[in-house]
């Protein structure tokens, strides 16, 4: 479900890449409500094969976001940044579907 207060417009940067600089957008989605983090979290109560302390271990996006770029290569690039960062796969998998 959509929660409320997250941003209309776009967080725009220059970045430098590897083939020069380009834009980056940056669209926040809304912040998972309390209500679908509940719902998420009973979907692995026991006897799902996910169900192991602790269950919020299951919620992977409460605090979403989009990276928008032009082109595969870029984005590819992008992913890599936040990987090195030390953010999850599953955050970066998602990061790289947002490619312009």
């Amino acid at each position: 479900g959509a929660g409320a207060g997250a941003p209309s417009a776009p967080l725009l940067f220059t970045c430098r890449f590897e083939d020069g600089p380009g834009p980056v957008e940056i669209h926040l989605a809304s912040i998972k409500s309390l209500a679908r983090m509940r719902e998420k979290l009973v979907e692995y109560v026991p006897p799902h094969p996910g169900a192991v302390w602790p269950l919020a271990a299951n919620l992977l996006d409460p605090v979403r976001l989009s990276v928008v770029v032009h082109g595969p290569a870029r984005m590819l690039e992008v992913v890599r940044w936040l990987t090195d960062a030390g953010l999850s796969s599953s955050s970066a998998a998602a990061a790289s579907a947002a490619a312009a």
